[in-house]
């Protein structure tokens, strides 16, 4: 797991729990929905650890084959960018 150093409580702290705490001081300037909704999606991410890099070996490790891996991630590329 990720770790920064907190400059102002001089420790260790997890990244995933930086993150969470950015979101949640973040949250109250997004807009009702399509802000909220990106920010629960970001904290997802950051809470579960299934970040891009962890999705993409898994998916190597079941498909054992990197030219799926790259048509698997361009699609699911292609599928965030009509959403938007």
């Amino acid at each position: 797991d990720a770790e920064i150093i907190d400059p102002y409580e001089r420790r260790k702290r997890l990244l995933a729990e930086d993150i969470a705490y950015t979101l949640s001081n973040v949250e109250r300037f997004a807009d009702a929905e399509e802000g909220a909704a990106a920010l629960a999606s970001l904290r997802e991410v950051a809470t579960e650890r299934r970040a891009d890099s962890t999705l993409l070996r898994e998916h190597l490790q079941q498909s054992k084959s990197l030219s799926e891996v790259v048509r698997w991630a361009a699609q699911c590329w292609m599928r965030d960018v009509r959403k938007s």
